[in-house]
């Protein structure tokens, strides 16, 4: 695929279309024509399904970068506008000169000097952050995390993040033997006063399989009871834990840059690199 020319190509459509909204001539400056809105719904798919996509995911373009962003929002708009008969000329001109303003600018000659935009007030320490906590020891699921974070993929990054994070916890667990996680949930469940009042469950697990099956909650719960970690830490990874749902279910807590920073910084200290987890 030639993104270059493809992107030209598209500008050139784009073009063409404001000339279309601007020869609009009914009565009251509705855009009913059904091609007309047929080309809009083109032009907009094509920019959600093929371009924006190979921008992202094969040019260096962040799905968080305020000019792809801005070009979402309005090719957003434009679909809802030719969904529907009765908008009108101005609704459309206002979203094409958003999507139309330094394109050139913000989208070809990035492409033609290899200088696409990310996030620019933290790419390097973003960078940097992701650097740190990569090596061969790692398993797949933090390799995938890392390649999406840098991708602009930020809330996949996120659940893939997590399930590198707890896959550690795991072996951790493992490799100590299940007696001490069984007798340590039994503990707590007994407990009538303190941090642990309100925990309730106690396990008897034999095998990693069977920890797979544990609440992700009730292992940061019993960890902390096997003194691996102490409440500060555990306070953070549960943050970490409802970052990962907030990425993995809809809503509208946005996921940003700095938000995955704090998350890949938390569970690499806490847990990627904390000696307490070294596994023999």
């Amino acid at each position: 695929m030639d993104i270059e020319n493809d992107v030209k190509i598209f500008l050139l459509d784009l073009k063409k279309f404001k000339k279309l909204i601007n020869q609009v001539k009914t009565k009251d400056g509705q855009v009913n024509s059904t091609s007309t809105r047929s080309e809009c719904e083109r032009l907009g798919k094509y920019w959600f399904n093929t371009l924006k996509k190979d921008l992202v995911e094969t040019h260096g373009f962040s799905d968080d970068n305020d000019v792809i962003k801005a070009k979402n929002t309005a090719f957003t708009h434009l679909l809802h506008l030719c969904s529907t008969h009765g908008n009108k000329k101005p609704q459309y001109l206002k979203d094409i000169n958003i999507i139309l303003t330094k394109f050139q600018q913000e989208i070809i000659s990035p492409l033609q000097t290899n200088n696409t935009p990310k996030h620019s007030l933290i790419d390097g320490s973003f960078e940097q952050l992701l650097k740190s906590i990569l090596n061969a020891e790692q398993n797949e699921y933090l390799s995938e995390a890392i390649n999406c974070a840098k991708s602009g993929y930020l809330k996949a990054s996120v659940v893939l993040g997590w399930c590198a994070c707890i896959d550690h916890i795991h072996k951790k667990i493992d490799s100590l033997g299940y007696t001490t996680f069984n007798v340590t949930s039994a503990q707590l469940a007994s407990q009538q006063k303190g941090r642990f009042k309100n925990f309730n469950k106690t396990y008897s697990i034999s095998s990693l399989s069977e920890l797979r099956e544990v609440f992700d909650k009730d292992i940061l719960t019993i960890i902390e009871g096997m003194n691996l970690i102490d409440f500060n830490q555990g306070t953070r990874l549960k943050s970490c834990f409802d970052m990962r749902n907030h990425s993995g279910h809809p809503g509208d807590a946005p996921i940003t840059p700095y938000n995955v920073m704090s998350f890949f910084s938390d569970i690499n200290e806490i847990i990627l690199i904390n000696t307490k987890f070294n596994i023999s």
